[in-house]
Formats: C-alpha cells, sequence, structure tokens
C-alpha cells in the first residue's frame, strides 16, 4: 500500500496500445484503477472539463484514504476482476474489473465501475462509477457537497464511448436530486451554490426544499455568478410541486441560491 502511491502510470504506458478514450487517463478505466490503490488522481492538463470532473468525483474519497493504509484485498467470490478493498479507519472499496455487471453494497457496477466509503473528519464520503436506470453514471457525495453526472452525450464523444455515455438525455434520479446534466452542489457561506461541469450543453436540475441536509431560504432566488464570484442578475426559483427546478445554460459559470431581499 506504500508502492501503490507511485501511480497507475503515464496515459500512452497505461493504454499500451489501446483506444486511450476507454484506457487513457480520464477513462473509467484508468480511474478505478486509481480508487482500487488509494491514489490521487493523476490529470495530463491543468483545465477543461474532465479535469474538473476527475477532481469532483475523487477527490473526497482519495482525500479520507490518503493517510490510511490497506488492511485488506479480497477477490470477490474468487473472482479476481472484482475487488474489495479494505482500509484502516473503516475505508471500502469495491471495484470491478470484469466484463459483467457486479451488483454489491447496494450498487450495481458495470466493467470499471466503483462504489467507495469511508470517513473525513468524521463524516461519511461516498463516491461511484455505477450503473443507474441502465446508465453508466458517476457521482460523488460528502457532507458539504453532492456532485452528480448523468454523462449527457456531447457532440465530440466517439462511438467507443456511446456505451459508457447517456445518449438518450435521460433524466437520472441520484437520490434527491434529478438531472440529464452534470454538475456539483455545494454550502457556500449559508448559500447554495450549483456549478455546472464546464463545456456542457443545456440541462435541467430538480432537487426538494432540503438538500445536503439544509433546509433552502423560504424565498429564493438563483444568483448568476461570473468566474471571478460577482453577480451578473438573478433568477425567480421554479417550483414544481414540492421540488425546485433550476435551468442550467452553457457559459454561466455557477449560480447560487440565497434568500430573496426584501
Amino acid at each position: 500500500d506504500r508502492f501503490v502511491l507511485h501511480g497507475a502510470g503515464y496515459e500512452p504506458r497505461y493504454a499500451a496500445g489501446l483506444d486511450p478514450t476507454l484506457h487513457g487517463i480520464f477513462s473509467d478505466d484508468y480511474i478505478t484503477a486509481e480508487i482500487l490503490t488509494g491514489h490521487p488522481a493523476m490529470v495530463s492538463a491543468p483545465f477543461g472539463r474532465d479535469v474538473v470532473r476527475t477532481y469532483w468525483l475523487t477527490h473526497d474519497l482519495m482525500r479520507a484514504l490518503a493517510m490510511q493504509s490497506i488492511e485488506q484485498v479480497e477477490f470477490a467470490e474468487g473472482n479476481i476482476h472484482r475487488q474489495h478493498v479494505r482500509w484502516t479507519g473503516g475505508g471500502e472499496v469495491w471495484v470491478n474489473r470484469g466484463s459483467n455487471d457486479w451488483t454489491v453494497a447496494g450498487h450495481t457496477l458495470p466493467r470499471y465501475g466503483f462504489y467507495g466509503r469511508a470517513k473525513l473528519a468524521g463524516a461519511i464520503v461516498e463516491a461511484a462509477i455505477e450503473r443507474r436506470e441502465g446508465v453508466v453514471v458517476d457521482w460523488s457525495r460528502s457532507v458539504d457537497s453532492l456532485y452528480v453526472n448523468a454523462r449527457p452525450l456531447l457532440a465530440e464523444e466517439s462511438d467507443p464511448l456511446l456505451e459508457r455515455m447517456n445518449p438518450t438525455g435521460k433524466v437520472i434520479d441520484f437520490e434527491g436530486i434529478a438531472t440529464d446534466g452534470a454538475l456539483r452542489l455545494s454550502v457556500e457561506q449559508n448559500a447554495l451554490q450549483l456549478m455546472p461541469l464546464p463545456e456542457g450543453k443545456p440541462f435541467t436540475v430538480r432537487f426538494g426544499a432540503t438538500i445536503l441536509n439544509r433546509q433552502l431560504p423560504r424565498s429564493p432566488v438563483v444568483e448568476v455568478l461570473a468566474e471571478d464570484g460577482s453577480t451578473l442578475g438573478s433568477l425567480p426559483l421554479v417550483r414544481e410541486g414540492d421540488q425546485v427546478v433550476c435551468a442550467c445554460q452553457p457559459g454561466v459559470f455557477a449560480y447560487r441560491v440565497v434568500a430573496k431581499a426584501e
């Protein structure tokens, strides 16, 4: 568990001639190899959609495992492609590197899928690449933030990725939040900030009046934020029954849900 911290390998070496869209540094294959060994994620560029996605997906879980040691590695049911790793401090990771789906710990893991959970500052953090409603998605959750990615199909996606994307734009329920896009919700100074994954398409997100164990303000509005944190304008918060609806547009850095000024 010390040697593996040296990493999974540079992209050309790891992919070894295979299609880099499926086996390169931003692929599910590469990310689950890092998750399997507790290695902090490596990226090949300083900016971009894939870099942000990798950070939002892996950061909290990898930080929780960073100072822990591997206690046990198990090949589930004797299958070397289904691995269960236990860490000191109670952390656990399940990784499926086999060709068939593996349902374990309440999650359905496709090939190169994983589910992990550990404690960070006394609170549970979780992350996964899993199959939900027939679609491969990824997400992570901590006490103050929630990242969800329904994997919308972008124009530049190549054919090999189609089976790992959401080509029909299906709205995916992530237990308390549903979307056909990719975003991160976080608590920022008692406000709720919604940040779309960069370089995406328009999408809609729906969630309840209570999210991340916090209640939304009674008369909320949605502020549109620039990258420097300045406010570009505001939108009324749309409600559908007991749900809040936010339509996210390309080019917007973030949205912030705050109490309406009286």
